[in-house]
């Protein structure tokens, strides 16, 4: 039986550097028990390797007992572990046993093959731009290191001609399945971890200091790019939810109306068409600028009778959607609104009754919302992240005692004094501006842009937004957080929106990222069954797997016509002429066999034309002493004599 080569020191070791650049981007997944064992093993490995590797025995005892133990921490701490990163953690193990058991070609080609593997685990947990690059790159690397070992001999050239050749024929395919493969409504397998679940940032309830501590994130909630000239600073108010209910303590959505679907409805006033791509996250909404006339998911939610547009569950990932907002056309107050518009839980009386004492002195709802907004802008009120703790009675103690608080605390209660005054009004959470991408024109909008403001139902004007923030830091609105808060108030932001070469770095780097988002991970169904009927097709299952084939067949074709199609060979000046003296012999019916070889054929031709004998043996001689034997200081002379005498030969 024939053995397999045996594995040498430096070829063990890319094994190992392979294998670590696999499992790298795992530290950011995988529960640290989990990754605990692994590196033990890839530990154990290098050990190995930086040792005498050829004297080492294979140690499979002390292997054994190694896998036992890690096997035995793996399965106690099973139970507090989705399976699913069990799942690819036991893939990583294996991975890394059969390298530690390497010594010979086969097991490595084997290890080679696993850690591809372990390369396409990643992205069942994310696909952000910068991992695609780094999982080509280590494949890359991989196939490299694979070549090598099946191709010990032919020398450090043959990798990067191969791996180029084989990119360049493979590329077209990996274009048409990409774009003509039938997209799934969901994905088959996608691993939801804690890092995702917490870039929600808003949230459906609304307390004092909720929106404190999500500002403190400069994450980014989503981007939009509008179609037409973009809208002012000031009117990005990118609404999320709308909150009726209050405890007290905290704002809720309410629970009756948002089961009830709005009729779509035509504004008459200007429209706005922008497109959103929206961070993943685990919250059943979309963000809409004003209000919302049309998404292009409608099949995936519904218009709440509050302007909100619900999804039926939380997406699996990023989305992207475009939307159509306008002013909203006018509409009647019912009584049932108009009551939970007005309702108010027991406590907090001081600001009850200064509600009713606003109802009291002004006659129009216009004239107790001045009211609030121009206590709102006095001297005592600031604007600030650490307002302190309240009590059992927040809004009294906000606005008699502290005086000092976020935009939560202003919306919730601007909307009591309101609805202690007789004026219908509601809380509206979302986020508000936004960071705008010259380079990529469309806005980043981060969750330290999240935001809380207020309705209030005017008659003749219907809902009304009014941002009691704006009395007391009107730069809020109009430029930003970063530009509100002092340098040391801790926002993470304030860095990132930084001026200077590093902020267009940034710009630079989030575009490609937008562009990544935009063209390969939004690549849905919904976007692939446009593109064929912009094609002229349509956009069933049955028509993308033909028109798929189709196109496969054709660049299958066109691979092996480009690879047997006779290439022109590149002959030295010495062989040009040799090919001239050929087919003069041929001419007189001496063709040369390709076997046969210039003294064979010197033989011959000298036995047909006898009085050419000397002739053919010199222009032999030349030709041989050309290929094999010539100086580079001699190989012109010799060149310009093979030269004459293939002129002179005329049999």
């Amino acid at each position: 039986m024939r053995t397999s080569p045996q594995l040498g020191k430096h070829a063990y070791g890319l094994l190992g550097l392979q294998l670590v650049l696999a499992c790298l981007p795992h530290v950011l997944n995988l529960p640290w028990p989990l990754l605990l064992v692994a590196g033990v093993l890839i530990g154990t490995g290098f050990w190995r390797w930086k040792q005498a590797y050829n004297a080492l025995p294979v140690a499979q005892t002390r292997l054994v007992i190694l896998v036992v133990v890690l096997a035995t921490i793996l399965l106690a701490w099973l139970g507090s572990f989705p399976l699913e990163d069990v799942a690819v953690a036991i893939l990583i193990i294996v991975t890394c046993l059969k390298w530690l058991e390497s010594r010979q070609l086969r097991d490595a080609m084997l290890a080679s093959q696993l850690n591809f593997f372990v390369l396409l685990t990643q992205f069942l947990y994310d696909q952000p731009f910068w991992l695609g690059v780094y999982v080509t790159l280590c494949a890359v690397f991989t196939l490299r290191n694979w070549l090598i070992l099946a191709h010990p001999g032919a020398g450090r050239m043959l990798p990067g001609r191969y791996i180029g050749r084989l990119l360049l024929y493979g590329l077209p395919m990996v274009v048409a399945l990409f774009v003509l493969f039938p997209r799934l409504e969901h994905p088959i397998w996608q691993i939801s971890t804690a890092a995702q679940t917490a870039q929600s940032g808003v949230s459906d309830t609304l307390s004092p200091g909720s929106l404190s501590e999500v500002v403190q994130s400069a994450a980014i909630a989503f981007r939009a790019e509008f179609s037409g000239p973009r809208p002012p600073q000031s009117s990005l108010y990118w609404r999320g939810l709308t909150l009726w209910d209050f405890d007290g303590q905290s704002w809720r959505q309410n629970a009756f109306r948002r089961q009830y679907q709005r009729p779509p409805i035509e504004s008459s006033g200007q429209r706005t068409d922008y497109t959103i791509t929206l961070e993943q996250g685990n919250h059943r909404w979309l963000y809409l600028l004003q209000t919302g006339l049309n998404v292009q998911l409608r099949e995936r939610g519904w218009f709440s009778v509050d302007d909100e547009f619900l999804l039926f569950a939380p997406p699996d990932g990023r989305i992207r959607y475009q939307a159509t907002s306008g002013p909203r056309p006018m509409e009647r107050l019912d009584n049932l609104t108009r009551q939970l518009a007005l309702a108010l839980p027991y406590g907090n009386p001081r600001a009850t009754a200064l509600g009713a004492q606003w109802a009291a002195r002004y006659a129009a709802p216009e004239a107790r919302i001045q009211a609030a907004l121009q206590m709102f802008a006095g001297k005592p009120f600031a604007y600030t992240l650490r307002p302190g703790k309240l009590g059992d009675d927040p809004v009294d103690e906000f606005l008699f005692q502290s005086q000092k608080g976020f935009c939560e605390h202003y919306a919730s209660s601007f909307v009591f004094l309101m609805r202690a005054a007789g004026v219908p009004a509601r809380v509206v959470v979302g986020y508000l501006g936004g960071e705008y991408n010259t380079v990529g024109n469309y806005y980043i909008i981060r969750q330290a842009d999240a935001h809380a403001w207020a309705e209030v139902w005017l008659d003749g004007k219907g809902w009304t937004r009014v941002d009691p923030t704006a009395a007391v830091a009107p730069e809020r609105v109009e430029r930003g957080i970063e530009q509100v808060l002092p340098a040391d108030s801790g926002l993470a932001i304030q860095n990132t929106r930084s001026a200077g070469w590093l902020r267009e770095f940034g710009w630079i780097a989030d575009n490609l990222v937008n562009q990544w988002n935009r063209w390969v991970l939004s690549y849905d169904r919904q976007r692939q069954k446009q593109l064929l009927e912009q094609l002229g097709l349509d956009g069933d299952t049955k028509t993308m797997v033909r028109v798929m084939v189709s196109v496969l067949s054709g660049i299958i074709l066109a691979g092996m016509t480009l690879l047997l199609w006779p290439r022109k060979r590149h002959l030295s000046p010495e062989q040009r002429l040799y090919e001239q003296y050929c087919n003069t012999l041929a001419r007189k019916g001496l063709t040369r066999a390709r076997h046969e070889g210039p003294a064979d054929l010197a033989a011959r031709a000298g036995a047909a034309l006898p009085e050419h004998q000397a002739q053919i043996a010199r222009i032999t001689q030349l030709y041989l002493r050309l290929r094999y034997q010539t100086t580079v200081a001699d190989r012109q002379a010799d060149l310009q004599q093979f030269e004459a005498a293939v002129r002179s030969f005329r049999p």
